[in-house]
Parts: structure tokens; sequence; C-alpha cells
């Protein structure tokens, strides 16, 4: 949406302050992003009852709160734990055999001490530098106490409290190259603001450093509940931080030395506004991160909602790619700490605390589940045609949408377990009169990047491209509505482009490794590097995960791939 230049000057003034950019230009590129972010698209699937699941209820009198969930490795028992009352005290603890689809409370196995704990209790997984593995829940007060189980949950014991001040305990605990841990949490600082601490653990969480004050107060701002993770290439942590005082975004810093040093908070795209992020990498690489949603002028302010998006689009501050709404809270603000946890199949298991229906039951542990398919899916039909794919979601929605995207002939694929950065081979047919992608491996939405790449039709010629690397272009002119076969292989390096049996193009050196969040596409690639292929057909589309042999590929062009080893990825389109 284009903002008129008064509102635009107003807009400016208002976030002027907040700006951390060290140049012009760089204030401007940040400006660009806040002003254009609003208009993120909104997945709506917080009424799929069905994928609800009750961890446990409140009623008139119990209120159950502020949950954190542990997946333990074998990649189906779960653990839940809160606190009753809002930052009240601890003691419950449930525990799930089937990833999250039933629970069994286990109150009364747990040290009597740990009812004396009190506010947002959070559970972790540490193994220490033997290879002992301890399942740690640390609550706030008093003084960071904890308990400890040394056999994966089934017993615990109470420990000596850590003896930190805090107003919560760890809100995200990150492991370093060096195998030790860092914890994050926040305390209180002077003038009602808060502060952002860490400490670090290198005997699985026994005993822990003297904490370290790594953010304050910032033009008023207050950071508070740090959410840690690594960055997709293992190179970088960065930090996501509630901003207290809710009057702008929240705020992201960044580390280069394994939590040393950090960058100056800075503000995180408008669609990252909310308190006590929690995400997780999906299968494809995107992050999805959960929160309570408090971005001024969302459609989904307060309730419980996710971001989707690549680590790269979160490090430039660009938008991303849509919001989930989770689940709908029915009393205002109070709701949205997390737990969220990736099952092996791709599934997001996402908990909350939160009031689940009008009446005078207060809040429940609720969580629900979806893959990023399913979201992906209704938010491309919903761009399509928003009046046949009605929000929020059913699951006859779902399924509608899931067919709708699996019939084109230009979609994504997040599934394809396809290397372009190694080499491969990829084999295309199609006829045109037009232009645009023939396929891509890049970012699902966004800008053209660094290692995404793709085969396109400019100006009537075939081109591959690799983002800050280069293009590869040659042969004559495809656009004449006549069939033709297009045929790329990297090997070692060098890359070849053939087309209708006849090498046409080659080039040494000419590969780039593929970025974490980038999918395989058919028939588009992003908008500032190459429109949807229009018009004609891509009758097919099949790719291998290493280079053919000349004899192979000379079977494509002459014997319609038959006598070729079957290929590790097959798109036909039934529209194409």
């Amino acid at each position: 949406m284009k903002k008129h230049p008064i509102v635009r000057s107003w807009l400016a003034a208002a976030v002027g302050l907040a700006l951390t950019a060290t140049s012009h230009a760089a204030d401007e590129k940040i400006l660009d992003a806040r002003l254009d972010t609003e208009n993120l698209p909104v997945v709506d699937i917080s009424q799929l009852t069905q994928r609800h699941v009750i961890v446990a209820a409140g009623t008139e009198q119990v209120y159950q709160g502020h949950p954190t969930t542990l997946l333990l490795p074998d990649g189906k028992t779960m653990l839940c734990v809160w606190s009753q009352g809002h930052g009240g005290p601890a003691g419950q603890m449930a525990r799930s055999d089937d990833a999250g689809l039933t629970w069994k409370r286990m109150d009364d196995q747990l040290p009597p001490g740990f009812k004396t704990h009190r506010n947002c209790p959070s559970i972790y997984r540490m193994v220490d530098p033997q290879g002992k593995e301890r399942l740690w829940v640390f609550s706030g007060q008093p003084l960071m106490p904890r308990i400890v189980s040394e056999d994966g949950g089934k017993t615990w014991q109470e420990m000596k409290p850590l003896g930190f001040e805090c107003v919560m305990t760890f809100s995200s605990v990150v492991r370093l190259k060096d195998g030790s841990y860092l914890g994050m949490y926040h305390g209180n600082a002077p003038g009602f603001l808060t502060k952002v601490m860490q400490t670090r653990t290198a005997d699985g969480g026994l005993t822990w450093s003297e904490p370290r004050v790594v953010a304050d107060e910032t033009a008023g701002k207050a950071p508070c509940e740090p959410f840690a993770f690594r960055s997709p290439d293992g190179k970088e942590l960065c930090c996501l931080m509630r901003e207290n005082t809710h009057a702008s975004r929240s705020l992201m810093m960044f580390s280069l030395d394994e939590g040393q040093t950090w960058s100056r908070p800075q503000d995180t795209p408008w669609g990252l506004t909310g308190d006590r992020h929690i995400g997780v990498y999906a299968s494809d690489g995107r992050l999805v991160i959960a929160f309570r949603d408090k971005a001024h002028g969302s459609s989904t302010l307060n309730h419980f909602v996710a971001w989707v998006g690549s680590y790269d689009e979160l490090r430039n501050c660009r938008p991303g790619q849509y919001r989930i709404k989770l689940l709908h809270c029915n009393a205002g603000g109070d709701s949205g700490y997390p737990g969220m946890e990736l099952l092996p199949d791709g599934t997001i298991v996402a908990t909350t605390y939160i009031k689940y229906q009008p009446g005078k039951n207060k809040q429940s542990v609720v969580s629900t589940r979806f893959t990023l398919k399913e979201t992906d899916a209704l938010q491309q039909a919903r761009s399509a045609d928003a009046n046949a794919y009605q929000t929020p979601a059913t699951e006859e929605t779902v399924g509608k949408a899931l067919a709708y995207v699996a019939a084109l002939p230009i979609r994504d694929f997040p599934d394809a377990k396809l290397d372009l950065g190694a080499d491969f081979t990829a084999a295309v047919k199609f006829e045109t009169t037009g232009s645009g992608a023939l396929f891509s491996k890049c970012a699902t939405l966004g800008h053209w990047s660094p290692g995404a790449k793709a085969l396109f039709i400019r100006n009537g010629t075939l081109v591959y491209d690799i983002g800050w690397c280069g293009s590869l272009t040659g042969g004559p002119k495809v656009d004449d509505g006549k069939p033709h076969t297009a045929v790329f292989s990297v090997q070692k390096g060098s890359a070849r482009l053939w087309l209708d049996g006849k090498v046409i193009a080659n080039k040494d050196n000419f590969t780039k490794p593929d970025m974490a969040g980038h999918v395989f596409k058919v028939g588009r690639a992003l908008p500032d590097m190459s429109a949807d292929f229009s018009p004609g057909k891509i009758s097919a589309v099949r790719a291998w995960n290493r280079a053919l042999a000349d004899t192979e590929i000379d079977l494509i062009f002459k014997n319609d791939d038959k006598g070729v080893k079957t290929a590790d990825f097959i798109h036909a389109p039934s529209g194409g």
C-alpha cells in the first residue's frame, strides 16, 4: 500500500528517534521496511478446533498460565510445565508419549518444593561434556529455583537455586560451539524498565557463571524475554526481545563471537512485534516464530500468532512472508507464552496459555498443530481468490487449498530434496510465446538474494542466474510457441546448458551453495529476478541430485528419459 507523502513524513518523524543505522542510506532502508510491512498477509487457522489439544483446562477458580514445552530426541515424547495464576506458583507438569496428542499429569511425581517455585517455569535439555543428559526446569522466584531429571523426565529432584535475581527465569538456552550453554533471562532495571542478562554453564546446567547485562534501556525502550537462537550457517547468534513499553517494535541483536559481545539492539520487522518469542526452523529452513501479537495496527493484536520468513529476511529487517493466527484469545492480551516443537514429519506443535472460550473459565494451556505446506497453500490460494477460500480457515478450506496448489503448473515445492548448490541435473519441457521462470530455488517470498538460482526466459533466450555469482545465457529464441526441452547440469562446478539436444552455453566455477530457507519452484522465481512463466505450458520438470552423463542427457532428448535412472524430483502438471 502506497502512503501519501504527508502521512509518510508523519510516520518518519514518529519512528525517527528509534533509527539506529549509522548512515542516511541505512536509515532510509530501515524506514522503508517499517512503513511498508503493515500489510503482511495473515493465514488464520485459529478455528481449526480439531487440531486443538487441551493440556490443562482452566476453571472459574484456576488460571493455567505461561507454559513451555520440550520435545525429547525420540521425536514423540513431550513435556510441558506451567504456573497457575499470572506469574503464580509452579508445580504443574504433563507428559505426552504421542507427540502432544494426549497428555498425562505428573504433578504428584515432582518434588514437593516445586510448588513453592513461582513465575513462568521453563524446561530445557542439556548434555554435559561427558555425554550425560539432564532435563532442567527453572523458575523465576525465589532466586531462580530449579528441579532436575537424569532419566528422561521419569523422576525429578530439587536442586539448590541458582541465586540469580530475575523477573523471569531463562526464556531461552542455546548451545555454544564449545559444548557449553548460554542462558538468557531478564531482570528489573531502574525506572520501571528491564534489562537482559546472560550466564553460561560448562557442565550441563549444574553450575553457572556470574550473570552480566547484555541489553538494557535504549532510548526509553525496555528489552526483556530474550529468545536466542543460531543462524542457519551456524556463524551467528540472534536474540529477539520483547520491548516492554510497547511503544514501538520488538528488538533484536546479534553476536558473531558466541555471545561474548552483542550488537546494539535494533527494531525487528513489524511482523515480529510481540511478547515472548519462541521459534523453530521448519524442514525447509524457514523460521516459524510464535508470540503474543503486539504490533501496532495489527488485525491480530493480542492473539497468539506466528511469523514465517527466512533468517535473511529477519537479519535484514525485511517484512517476512506471512503471519499465522494460531489461536484466538478471549481475554485481551493475556496469552501467548509459547512452546514450539518441530516433529519429524514436519508438523509444528504450538502450545500456549489462552482464555480459550468466552465465559467465566480462566486461561487454559492449549496446543494447535499445522504444517507450512498447509499454511503456504492457504496463503497462495487466498492470494489468487480470497473469496473462494474463507477465513478463518476450516478443514475443508485447507483441503481445498492443498488441492488447488497441487494442480498448479506454477507452484512451490518446499519438501523437494534437491541441492542445486552441488552436482545436479534438471530438465524442463515447455512451450511459450512469452517469458518467465522455468524453475528456481530461492526464497518463498521477498527479494532475489545470494545463492538463489533460476532458469528463465528473458527476451526469448534462456538464462540461468545465481544470485551474487552471475548468469549464463545463450542459444536461439525459445518464445516461438514450439515444444522445447532445456537441460541444465553442474559437475564439479562446471555448468552446461542444453537446448533441444545441443550445448548452447557453458561456464566453469559457476556454482554457489543453496541457502537455508530457499525452496524449489516450478514456473516462478521472485519478481525482481523473473516474472512467472506465461503464456504457454510447462509439460514436465525432472531433477537429479547428480550430474548425468552425456549419454543419459542424450536419452532425455531422444528417448523421453527412458533409460535414465529415476529422477529425484518429478513434476508433470495436470494443467500444463
